[in-house]
């Protein structure tokens, strides 16, 4: 389980940017760790940033933010013959940081946009009646996740999102009752979120998407039905997220990915029946997903991972069975995966994590030291994983 509801936030400050080649809607520049969108809308700290119709060429863009707003505004051309888009002159980092979507009672949407681990804001995104959460990706590639939802005729519908705002909403197709979503996350390294199913029979099957379309519906594997799929996630770290399955008696697999293909089918390791997988995550910040479990007597433990090999097997504390895993995210932007917890009183908390080592432990609050309540009507959206 991982948190699904990711958003990019932006340090703010003047940017420049060098602007070459040929860009068209949501397409963005990226230079290291640093990633701006041309179009699309990229939300800092609360700030809708506007950004021209289209980019042209050889023109240098200055990126200002102020209280009112932001603008992307043209500037003076410049002489350049390289056909690769070019950054200069940026400080900072675009961060990503994991939000929180729930759902409260009539159906109602609400987004914690969070920052450094607290709450910097609460906005209402709208109404899913008749709707059923699946999960959520960067479909379109702007930046943003965008929520998949599926209603009781088989119908699969992408509300496109910027931020809390709804900026479209398509059908993706229909699928079957027979058939169940084991999750979104990006298998061929495009940058748009795909979408794994797995029918009654035991069949998984991949969409792949660019936007609104599915482009590609294959067969992935048929697996015995006494394996069940745990969580995604690049365990490799070439880009491309990869699917951790489990058997009945207690196995460990991965699948290592590239598009609807298996590369590679690898034991990881075999688990006694009282250790359970509670979901995945790059806790360790270094590029490569790993597996966090907690045994019957709540013992956390972290297994770091380098592809299906264990490099690490560390203890990471133990917590009340009143306590309920909510999804593994980067929460404060430092490039780590936390853990969410929520009590059964409604109580949310945050592990802040570096690898295996909590670093901070503490109630969700808001930014502004505000105390956050938020009762048992309302609930973290998050995919479920049919867990062993």
């Amino acid at each position: 389980m991982s948190s699904d509801f990711t958003d990019y936030m932006s340090s703010g400050g003047g940017v420049t940017l060098v602007v070459t080649g040929s860009f068209s809607d949501d397409s963005f520049l990226s230079s290291g760790a640093t990633t701006v969108w041309l179009t699309g809308g990229l939300v800092g700290d609360g700030i809708a940033y506007a950004y021209p119709a289209s980019v042209a060429d050889g023109v240098v863009y200055t990126y200002v933010a102020s209280a009112a707003g932001s603008t992307l505004s043209g500037a003076s051309a410049v002489n350049s013959s390289s056909s690769s888009p070019i950054i200069a002159n940026v400080p900072g980092s675009a961060d990503k940081i994991a939000d929180l979507l729930w759902q409260g009672p009539g159906d109602t949407l609400a987004d914690w946009q969070m920052k450094a681990g607290a709450i910097s804001a609460n906005l209402g995104v709208g109404s899913d009646s008749g709707l059923h959460f699946l999960g959520s990706g960067d479909f379109n590639a702007d930046g943003h996740s965008d929520a998949l939802w599926r209603d009781d005729s088989g119908n699969v519908t992408l509300w496109t999102l910027n931020s809390a705002q709804i900026l479209g909403k398509q059908t993706l197709g229909n699928v079957g009752s027979d058939w169940h979503n084991e999750g979104v996350a990006d298998f061929d390294g495009d940058g748009h979120a795909d979408v794994l199913w797995r029918n009654a029979s035991g069949q998984v099957a991949l969409w792949e998407t660019n936007g609104s379309s599915v482009t590609s519906n294959q067969s992935v594997a048929t697996p015995s039905l006494d394996w069940r799929i745990q969580g995604l996630g690049d365990f490799n770290g070439d880009g491309n997220s990869d699917v951790l399955l489990r058997s009945s008696g207690g196995q460990l697999v991965l699948w290592t990915m590239n598009g609807p293909q298996v590369t590679a089918n690898q034991s990881i390791s075999n688990l006694g029946l009282d250790w359970h997988v509670l979901g995945v995550g790059d806790l360790s910040g270094d590029g490569k997903a790993d597996i966090l479990l907690r045994n019957d007597d709540s013992q956390i433990v972290l297994l770091t991972m380098n592809g299906n090999q264990i490099v690490g097997n560390q203890n990471v504390g133990t917590i009340d069975a009143s306590w309920h895993l909510q999804g593994i995210g980067d929460h404060t932007g430092d490039g780590h995966a936390d853990v969410l917890w929520r009590n059964d009183s409604g109580q949310v908390a945050l592990w802040e994590m570096n690898g295996n080592q909590i670093t901070s432990n503490h109630q969700v609050n808001y930014a502004n030291g505000a105390t956050n309540t938020t009762d048992l009507s309302w609930s973290v959206l998050h995919h479920a994983f049919d867990l062993v």
